[in-house]
């Protein structure tokens, strides 16, 4: 169990770049264009940054635009559910614009799991 854990740690810690990565596209993206809608396609797949992570192979995360608008968005790191990461005890990880970071599990706090 304790390996396990330490795997799905691991993992988060990818995914939480991954998002960082991502918002720094997303505000890239703002600079040329004064707006966030249009860093996605019609299924919400960003179309400015890799959407699995890790980008090759089999994915433990998939990263989505949730929401986007003129002035906001919000980038969520959705786990595989059929691999390893399905039973993390964190749940999805959520960042918002504005810096505010979150986990779908509400068990556990943002602190405990960014």
């Amino acid at each position: 169990p304790s390996y396990i854990a330490h795997i799905q740690s691991a993992r988060r810690e990818e995914a939480k770049k991954a998002l960082l990565e991502a918002a720094q596209k997303m505000e890239s993206y703002y600079a040329m264009n004064l707006k966030y809608t249009g860093a996605t396609d019609a299924q919400s797949n960003s179309t400015i940054f890799p959407t699995q992570v890790p980008a090759t192979g089999t994915a433990n995360y998939f990263i989505k635009i949730t929401s986007a608008s003129t002035t906001t968005y919000t980038l969520t790191a959705q786990r595989n559910t059929s691999g390893t990461q399905a039973k993390d005890p964190c749940g999805d990880m959520v960042l918002s614009r504005d810096g505010t970071k979150s986990v779908t599990n509400a068990s556990y706090t943002a602190d405990q799991c960014w």
